[in-house]
């Protein structure tokens, strides 16, 4: 029922790709029924054992976006990981296939020496092969999985090299330069903008942490803006003015390279 019902919404297409980025053996179904047992069993306890409905409120919204984030973040730190490894990788790819490998052997040499993410993604990318799929088929959706801007014009520069001939080797040694070179560029930035973020998370906080503080001191104070209705619409009104502030914000510190 909960996979039917996540289908028709088209959760689960988000759901799995999410998981397979962040590297995690769940089905997308386990997620989403965890996910709302973990939103409804603890609000619905401190609805029982409180009658506060207000913290019952308060607790759905944390519990609703808490697991999306946590997610996310180890979505990101998982690319993060993998983006820094992948200069190595092509460079011991582009060394191999010297040596006299061909590229199938040369990937499964990465995914026997290399460290996770890495050898987590290219042994799934030569079992598919194995399987019957082509390996540059294989490469392009590990690309598409990942979500690595790099990693994706790699594959393109291989693809384009076995159609039309020319030194892979060479080609995979120019990737890797490039790859090493916006690396330490986004770095510099980075360093640039690093008063700018942290700005922008104090400003992000701030709003919060105020109303949570507010909230244990005065409650009832606190209260009114949940149990009437221009409370409810000031809420929401400063909600959407968060959003795009934090929406401003993001713009303003992050730089594309």
């Amino acid at each position: 029922m909960v996979e039917y019902f996540a289908e028709k919404r088209g959760f689960t297409d988000l759901v799995k790709g999410k998981l397979e980025q962040a590297g995690l053996p769940l089905r997308p179904v386990e997620y989403i029924l965890f996910h709302a047992l973990l939103i409804l069993i603890p609000s619905a306890l401190i609805q029982m054992l409180s009658g506060n409905l207000v913290l019952s409120v308060l607790t759905v919204f944390i519990l609703t976006f808490v697991p999306m984030l946590a997610l996310q973040l180890t979505v990101d730190r998982r690319q993060r990981r993998f983006n820094e490894m992948l200069p190595d990788t092509v460079t011991m790819v582009a060394g191999s296939l010297r040596a006299g490998y061909s590229l199938l052997q040369a990937i499964a040499l990465v995914a026997d020496e290399s460290k996770p993410p890495v050898s987590v993604e290219f042994k799934r990318a030569l079992t598919e092969s194995r399987l019957g799929l082509p390996i540059e088929r294989a490469l392009e959706k590990m690309a598409k999985r990942i979500g690595s801007e790099d990693f994706y014009w790699t594959v393109l520069a291989i693809n384009i090299q076995r159609e039309v001939g020319g030194n892979l080797a060479e080609v995979l040694d120019i990737v890797a330069k490039t790859i090493r070179e916006r690396e330490a560029l986004k770095r510099h930035i980075q360093s640039l903008t690093a008063e700018g973020r942290l700005s922008a998370y104090i400003l992000i906080a701030l709003p919060f942490v105020v109303a949570a503080l507010l909230f244990i001191v005065n409650p009832e104070y606190m209260s009114i803006l949940f149990t009437h209705l221009i409370g409810w619409v000031m809420v929401g009104g400063a909600g959407v003015l968060m959003v795009i502030g934090i929406i401003w914000m993001k713009k303003i510190i992050s730089i594309e390279v």
